[in-house]
This record gives C-alpha cells, structure tokens and sequence, in this order.
C-alpha cells in the first residue's frame, strides 16, 4: 500500500516571526466596557510568507498524496512558550495553543490524514514537561475523532517494515559550511552501529530538528548485511529571533519548509523536500 509520510517541526507559534493563521482567534478584556472581546492578531511580514508558503505546500501534499493515507510527524516545538519574553505575540498559554492549533487545522484537514504524531520538542519552548503538544493534540482530535493522535519524547515507526526514528533533540549541522554534515553522518553511523549490536535493524531515516536548518545525509553499513540510512535536519517555520540569531552566531541563511516521503509496501519510492531558504541579510547598495 502508499503512504505519505509529511515531516514538519519547530512552528513557535505564540511568537511574532512563528507560523501564524490570520484565521486564530483569540480573546481580550475591552475595559472600557468590561466585555470580553476576540480578535485576529495581525500578522508581521515574516508570517505573511510562512503563511503563504504553508499554504503551497498543503496543496503539494494533497497532490502528492492523490487519496493515499497521509501520517503527520510533527517533530517538536509546536509553541514557543514564555520562557523568553521578547517578540511574543501572547505570553498567554492559551493564546499560544490556540494560535498552534490553528496553524495545525489546515494540514490535519487534508484528505486522508489518518495519523499525527507530536514529538514534544524543547522544554522552554512547550511550557515544561511537553504540555503544549498534550494540549494541542487533546484541541485537535476533539475535532477530528478519526485521526489517531499522539505525543512522544522519542518515536521509532514501522511503516510495513520502513522503520522510521525521529526526536526533537541531535545533533547540529555544524558550524562551518566545509564542515556541514560531518555531526549528523557521525551520530547516525553510532546508532546504526548500536542498533547492530543489539540485533536490531538500523531505521531508514531519522529525523531531528531544533537547529532550524534543512540537511540531509547519508550512510552506509557493510557487513555481512549492508544497511543503508538517511538522517534529516528539518527546517522550521519560524524566522530568526534575537535569540536565535545569538545562538547561530549571525547565520547567512534560514530553511523553512517540510518533507514528504512516499513509502509503498515498505520501501522508498519517493523523497520530496517542499523547502524554501531565505537569505537574512539587509542588502544595500551604497
């Protein structure tokens, strides 16, 4: 049978360059009147093109999938949480899961969405102890009952016998463009290695996230028997904050996007990476 697996991660919904559906609603206190009022955030310039991009790539899915069931592997981050307090666009935890729920709703709703899974991403990010994407995924089956949902710290999927290891937290890319992908090929070679030795069978992919950025590479085992496997970085949706670009050390570039595998009857047909990268930098010409 086909399936389309759709991996995705690192929304940060709540802040002001995340991921936002001009469709949310949320609630404040008119005080002049003392009613409880709602309204649309507005969105910045930043959300404007997730929000159009995220809109693109939904009909992709759709195309891609043509009728095919569809699981969604969100891989952590779904909020951003209060722990950093600037460029919010709500410090409200309600605000903040409405706002991801939202985003989710569209994506959820494509024809032959049959299962979600929530990795549950950074502690300061999910409001401690991985509640948001608890809260979120109690929102969202409410609604849509046939779909299975789920939340975990670190999943491992057999898909017809294509097994599939993801988590929010690994390794990074690197930090030097002649360096990139040396951290990822390293840490998955050691886990295929420990699967090995514990006469287990290596996954066909792995997925981490957190860093923000979209690499894929892969490795090869030789032996007796020869595995082959695939680690991803994903992109995010979400720009680059004043945190992050202290993190980064002022990084050149920022991928936002998703991947879609197509697996039928347990084997890769097809790989399709939906990402866009955009340079951060503020051009002149002087």
């Amino acid at each position: 049978m086909r399936k389309v697996l759709v991996f995705l991660s690192d929304m940060h919904s709540g802040h002001v360059l995340g991921l936002l559906n001009p469709t949310t609603v949320l609630q404040d206190e008119d005080q002049s009147t003392g009613e409880i009022v709602s309204y649309s955030p507005k969105l910045t310039a930043t959300q404007e093109y997730l929000w159009v991009l995220y809109q693109l790539y939904l009909e992709e899915i759709a195309r891609i999938a043509a009728g095919a069931p569809i699981q969604i592997y969100f891989d952590g981050d779904v909020t951003q949480g209060n722990a950093f307090h600037e460029q919010l666009v709500t410090t409200q935890l309600a605000g903040q899961l409405l706002i991801a729920a939202a985003n989710l709703r569209p994506l959820v709703s494509l024809p032959g969405v049959q299962v979600m899974r929530f990795a549950s991403g950074t502690g300061v990010h999910v409001f401690k102890e991985g509640s948001a994407p608890v809260l979120v995924k109690a929102q969202l089956e409410a609604e849509f009952p046939a779909i299975d949902f789920k939340v975990m710290q670190h999943g491992l999927v057999d898909i017809d016998g294509f097994l599939v290891d993801y988590a929010h937290h690994g390794p990074s890319s690197g930090i030097r463009m002649w360096t990139e992908g040396n951290q990822l090929r390293y840490y998955l070679k050691s886990l295929m290695l420990e699967e090995i030795v514990h006469g287990k069978v290596p996954p066909r992919f792995v997925f981490r996230a957190h860093f923000h950025e979209y690499v894929r590479e892969t490795v090869r085992v030789k032996g007796k028997v020869e595995y082959e496997a695939d680690i991803v970085l994903l992109p995010s949706w979400c720009g680059m904050g004043e945190h992050g670009r202290k993190a980064t050390g002022s990084k050149l570039r920022l991928s936002n996007g998703l991947i879609v595998l197509v697996v039928e009857d347990g084997k890769l047909v097809d790989y399709i990476p939906l990402v866009e990268q955009v340079d951060l930098r503020t051009k002149e010409r002087l």
